[in-house]
């Protein structure tokens, strides 16, 4: 490994003394970053990647990208795209480079990512932390990462119901990501999207250097629009809404391949019967009747608000998953029990 290091080093300094000449030949031959991008990733099942410009600064060690797709590998005219970036900035320490440190900044402006389950668990995505898997013989510091304006389309054809959920606006704003042990292992993650036309806000620690996924996580979700949710209403309740706003606090901490915590809801302005539901026949109008009684019932008249607490602590499906999916797990878990009350069967989402 210590040789293994060392030749890396090597190689980190024959970058720095090329860095200029390649810059000065890629400004003259503007399609080779695209060309080696392309031959890099040919090997990518299902995906073909593309760039509009690429651009190696001079001197500064800047990499700019504009307009990155990463599209289905088909003949049709209108591809699926997977993931379509408007620009990226990486601006990398040379100094570090030279002592066998790879530490950069990043910029990226409006991202647009399509995860659609099927297509993704076909890629045998290793499970533990990414970071602890780079044996490449140096250490990576991303100082800052900073995500401005991005969106998210989940979708599962395989759940029942289907499930499609879009985030979009998303911010964030990530600090102090290393693989560096000496440095304090926790990053800090500052996450505002706006999700059933709410909005989502997030702050998380993570330690980047744990086996399993360890991580504090408080999120926000304010003006949730509950009509948007009459999907799982339906299916899970054998009703619908025809108006209300939800809010919900939740607060989560994940240790040895466990995470628990809380959540808070909050409901104002909700009535389960509308005047779209003047067509229903006799006893599924009975039944929201029904339902919009029990819920009235269970609301705090002082306020005229429906207020539930409820806490939660369970085992990761696997104790060594990534910490973006067990995140992930971990959020849809604290949604859907904030939704609990109200629904008449459990909700599971496989993620």
């Amino acid at each position: 490994m210590k040789k293994s290091g060392r030749y890396n080093r090597k190689w980190l300094r024959i970058v720095v003394l090329l860095y200029p000449i390649a810059s000065l030949i890629c400004f003259f031959f503007p399609f080779l970053p695209g060309y080696i991008l392309r031959r890099s990733l040919r090997h990518v099942k299902r995906m073909s990647v593309s760039a509009g410009k690429i651009r190696l600064i001079p001197f500064s060690f800047k990499i700019r990208v504009e307009d990155l797709l990463l599209t289905e590998q088909s003949g049709l005219s209108d591809p699926k795209i997977y993931l379509s970036i408007r620009h990226l900035q990486i601006d990398i320490m040379a100094t570090k480079l030279w002592s066998g440190e790879i530490s950069a900044d990043i910029f990226c402006a409006g991202p647009s990512v399509a995860v659609i389950k099927e297509i993704f668990s076909d890629l045998n995505v290793q499970p533990g932390n990414p970071l602890l898997r780079l044996n490449i013989g140096m250490d990576i510091t991303i100082n800052a990462l900073d995500i401005r304006d991005g969106k998210v389309h989940y979708s599962d054809a395989t759940s029942i119901p289907p499930l499609s959920i879009v985030v979009d606006h998303i911010d964030i704003r990530a600090r102090d990501i290393s693989t560096v042990p000496e440095r304090q292992s926790n990053a800090a993650l500052n996450v505002r999207a706006r999700v059933y036309d709410g909005i989502f806000q997030a702050a998380m620690t993570v330690d980047l250097l744990s086996h399993t996924p360890d991580f504090i996580l408080d999120t926000d979700l304010s003006g949730i629009n509950m009509v948007l949710l009459n999907d799982f209403f339906q299916r899970y309740g054998r009703f619908d809404v025809s108006s209300g706003s939800m809010a919900m606090h939740s607060e989560i901490k994940a240790v040895a391949g466990k995470f628990g915590g809380y959540v808070e809801s909050v409901i104002e302005d909700l009535h389960v019967l509308g005047p779209e539901d003047k067509n229903d026949n006799i006893l599924r109008y009975l039944w929201e009747g029904l339902v919009g009684l029990v819920l009235d019932i269970m609301k705090d008249h002082r306020t005229d608000e429906l207020k539930t607490r409820i806490e939660f602590e369970r085992p990761f499906k696997d104790p060594e998953v990534q910490v973006g999916k067990a995140v992930g797990e971990a959020l849809a878990n604290a949604f859907l029990h904030g939704l609990t009350p109200y629904l008449r069967n459990e909700v599971k989402i496989n993620l």
